[in-house]
């Protein structure tokens, strides 16, 4: 089974695996409708934080629907070279077979670009993105932001903006992602970047759920995580051994810092 994720990026009850998951990150989930002060204070303390039961089954399943046709037609736009007739104007290239192989090359490079970003560890991984003129999409993301909105108004200005919509696919058999930010400190612009994932289907810990070494988001900690030699080794292996794993039913999402392991 694949793994699927809703991915929203703002600049500024898995309890049922406990007893099959080594190390759950139990501690650090919540409600949806817990104190905005207690999130906010669990997400500056330690980076992150896991907020359940945030869309309902019915905008689940619409994604979820959603996002498994996008995928298989982006995937086919992104690879069918068929889809182009026309002839190359490149002199070394002058039979009819060789200018649509260019061509369509180009068009499938294009159509990657168009529709899906970057990501560590590509084999069988997607970042999928998503378009809000979807009904699906903006249905899903208005209840979603309903849902954060007690959160992000603890941690965010009125000018803030969402930077991406995306889902995250991860197909069996992927490569494990190795640990990582998505931004480091310091920072070039001077803004804070949100990442809120959500899971659409129930996620455990077989089918490679985001793992994160808490209170890894500071400035220390990125400037000790990046020193090369035995020191940054021996910080690195520390920080590691702390490592958890955000498994978690569909519905539930985990907000992180730019500046959380995952």
């Amino acid at each position: 089974m694949c793994n699927q994720l809703l991915a929203l990026g703002l600049v500024m009850d898995g309890s049922s695996y406990a007893d099959r998951m080594a190390e759950p990150a139990c501690g650090y989930w919540m409600p949806c409708n817990a104190d905005p002060f207690e999130s906010a204070a669990t997400l500056a303390r330690h980076g992150f934080v896991g907020l359940r039961s945030l869309l309902t089954a019915e905008d689940r399943d619409h994604l979820a629907s959603l996002v498994d046709a996008e995928l298989s037609a982006r995937k086919e736009q992104a690879t069918d070279w068929r889809s182009s007739k026309f002839e190359s104007l490149d002199p070394s290239c002058p039979d009819r077979s060789c200018s649509e192989d260019i061509t369509s090359d180009a068009v499938a490079r294009t159509a990657f670009a168009r529709w899906f970003g970057e990501v560590r560890q590509q084999f069988r991984r997607y970042d999928l993105k998503l378009s809000i003129d979807e009904p699906a999409v903006l249905t899903g993301l208005r209840s979603l932001c309903t849902a954060l909105a007690p959160l992000l108004e603890q941690v965010t200005t009125l000018e803030a903006r969402i930077v991406e919509l995306a889902s995250m696919i991860t197909d069996p058999g992927a490569t494990q992602q190795y640990f990582h930010t998505d931004t480091l400190l310091p920072s070039g612009c001077g803004a804070p970047l949100y990442t809120c994932f959500v899971a659409l289907q129930d996620i455990d810990v077989t089918m490679g759920p985001t793992w994160v070494i808490p209170d890894s988001h500071t400035e220390k900690d990125h400037r000790e995580l990046r020193v090369r030699g035995p020191h940054g080794s021996a910080a690195r292996s520390a920080a590691e051994a702390t490592k958890l794993h955000m498994s978690c039913k569909a519905g539930c999402s985990r907000q992180i810092e730019p500046t959380s392991g995952v």
